[in-house]
Protein backbone atom coordinates (compact mmCIF):
# COMPACT_ATOMS: atom_id res chain seq x y z
CA UNK A 1 0.00 0.00 0.00
CA UNK A 2 1.28 3.84 -0.86
CA UNK A 3 1.86 6.30 1.70
CA UNK A 4 -1.04 8.76 2.09
CA UNK A 5 1.76 11.21 1.18
CA UNK A 6 2.39 10.10 -2.26
CA UNK A 7 -1.37 9.28 -3.41
CA UNK A 8 -2.06 12.87 -1.87
CA UNK A 9 0.08 14.17 -4.35
CA UNK A 10 -0.76 12.11 -7.54
CA UNK A 11 -4.28 13.09 -6.79
CA UNK A 12 -3.13 16.44 -7.05
CA UNK A 13 -1.08 16.06 -9.69
CA UNK A 14 -3.71 14.73 -11.41
CA UNK A 15 -6.24 17.59 -10.28
CA UNK A 16 -3.76 20.20 -12.39
CA UNK A 17 -3.51 18.27 -15.07
CA UNK A 18 -7.46 17.60 -15.48
CA UNK A 19 -8.39 21.09 -15.12
CA UNK A 20 -5.55 22.47 -17.55
CA UNK A 21 -7.19 20.59 -20.52
CA UNK A 22 -9.75 23.57 -19.73
CA UNK A 23 -7.73 26.59 -19.57
CA UNK A 24 -7.81 27.62 -23.31
CA UNK A 25 -11.70 26.14 -24.26
CA UNK A 26 -15.18 27.70 -23.93
CA UNK A 27 -15.78 26.65 -20.63
CA UNK A 28 -14.97 29.40 -17.94
CA UNK A 29 -13.40 27.12 -14.98
CA UNK A 30 -13.91 29.76 -12.27
CA UNK A 31 -17.84 29.64 -13.35
CA UNK A 32 -18.92 26.03 -13.47
CA UNK A 33 -19.26 23.59 -10.21
CA UNK A 34 -17.80 20.94 -12.59
CA UNK A 35 -14.37 22.13 -11.69
CA UNK A 36 -14.34 22.47 -8.07
CA UNK A 37 -12.79 19.63 -7.03
CA UNK A 38 -14.36 19.27 -3.19
CA UNK A 39 -13.55 16.47 -1.14
CA UNK A 40 -15.93 17.25 1.58
CA UNK A 41 -19.16 17.56 -0.50
CA UNK A 42 -21.56 14.72 -2.19
CA UNK A 43 -20.50 15.88 -5.84
CA UNK A 44 -19.40 16.02 -9.31
CA UNK A 45 -15.90 17.22 -8.18
CA UNK A 46 -15.55 14.42 -5.22
CA UNK A 47 -16.41 11.80 -8.05
CA UNK A 48 -13.38 12.86 -9.98
CA UNK A 49 -11.18 13.31 -7.18
CA UNK A 50 -11.91 9.32 -6.13
CA UNK A 51 -11.41 8.80 -9.95
CA UNK A 52 -7.90 10.31 -9.55
CA UNK A 53 -7.30 7.65 -6.51
CA UNK A 54 -8.52 4.49 -8.16
CA UNK A 55 -11.56 4.68 -5.55
CA UNK A 56 -14.93 2.26 -7.02
CA UNK A 57 -18.04 4.33 -6.30
CA UNK A 58 -21.65 2.93 -6.90
CA UNK A 59 -22.81 3.13 -10.21
CA UNK A 60 -26.43 4.37 -8.90
CA UNK A 61 -24.53 6.62 -6.09
CA UNK A 62 -22.36 8.36 -9.21
CA UNK A 63 -25.87 8.88 -10.84
CA UNK A 64 -27.72 10.49 -7.96
CA UNK A 65 -25.01 13.25 -7.60
CA UNK A 66 -24.66 13.76 -10.83
CA UNK A 67 -28.16 14.03 -11.51
CA UNK A 68 -28.31 16.20 -8.26
CA UNK A 69 -25.60 18.81 -9.33
CA UNK A 70 -27.29 18.91 -12.78
CA UNK A 71 -30.74 20.26 -11.49
CA UNK A 72 -29.27 22.36 -9.04
CA UNK A 73 -27.02 23.77 -11.81
CA UNK A 74 -30.13 23.94 -14.28
CA UNK A 75 -31.99 26.30 -11.53
CA UNK A 76 -29.46 28.78 -11.47
CA UNK A 77 -28.40 29.13 -14.73
CA UNK A 78 -30.59 32.02 -15.81
CA UNK A 79 -29.56 34.21 -12.88
CA UNK A 80 -26.54 36.54 -13.29
CA UNK A 81 -24.97 39.01 -10.35
CA UNK A 82 -25.13 42.94 -11.55
CA UNK A 83 -22.53 45.17 -10.67
CA UNK A 84 -23.79 47.58 -8.13
CA UNK A 85 -22.27 51.26 -9.60
CA UNK A 86 -23.01 53.63 -6.57
CA UNK A 87 -19.86 53.91 -4.64
CA UNK A 88 -20.86 53.63 -0.73
CA UNK A 89 -19.07 55.90 1.57
CA UNK A 90 -19.79 55.36 5.50
CA UNK A 91 -17.31 55.02 8.18
CA UNK A 92 -19.24 53.00 10.71
CA UNK A 93 -20.85 49.30 10.20
CA UNK A 94 -23.59 48.52 12.85
CA UNK A 95 -23.86 45.05 13.24
CA UNK A 96 -27.21 43.60 14.58
CA UNK A 97 -29.62 41.18 14.84
CA UNK A 98 -33.42 41.14 13.72
CA UNK A 99 -36.97 38.97 13.55
CA UNK A 100 -40.03 39.76 11.76
CA UNK A 101 -41.18 42.38 14.44
CA UNK A 102 -38.10 44.70 14.28
CA UNK A 103 -39.28 45.70 10.44
CA UNK A 104 -41.85 47.99 10.20
CA UNK A 105 -44.39 47.43 7.09
CA UNK A 106 -42.35 49.45 4.86
CA UNK A 107 -39.11 47.26 5.15
CA UNK A 108 -37.41 49.63 7.41
CA UNK A 109 -35.74 48.20 9.77
CA UNK A 110 -35.46 49.95 13.64
CA UNK A 111 -32.63 49.03 16.25
CA UNK A 112 -34.00 48.97 19.76
CA UNK A 113 -30.75 49.04 21.28
CA UNK A 114 -28.89 51.67 19.00
CA UNK A 115 -32.60 53.35 18.96
CA UNK A 116 -32.28 54.27 15.49
CA UNK A 117 -33.57 52.96 11.96
CA UNK A 118 -32.13 51.93 8.57
CA UNK A 119 -33.78 55.14 6.91
CA UNK A 120 -31.82 57.40 9.12
CA UNK A 121 -31.77 60.50 7.65
CA UNK A 122 -29.11 63.31 8.94
CA UNK A 123 -26.11 60.91 9.11
CA UNK A 124 -25.75 58.97 6.33
CA UNK A 125 -21.98 57.75 7.48
CA UNK A 126 -22.71 54.31 8.64
CA UNK A 127 -23.95 51.20 6.75
CA UNK A 128 -26.97 48.37 9.13
CA UNK A 129 -25.80 44.69 8.99
CA UNK A 130 -28.30 42.22 10.05
CA UNK A 131 -27.86 39.27 11.46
Amino acid sequence: MEEIGKVQEKALINSKIYLNQFSKSKYNIRKNNIFYLSSVVNCIGLIKIKNFLHIKENLIKKIHIISKDIFYSAYYVNNYCHKFENKLSFSQIIVSWANKKSFKKNGIFYDRLFNLNSNYKKKKNFMVFIV
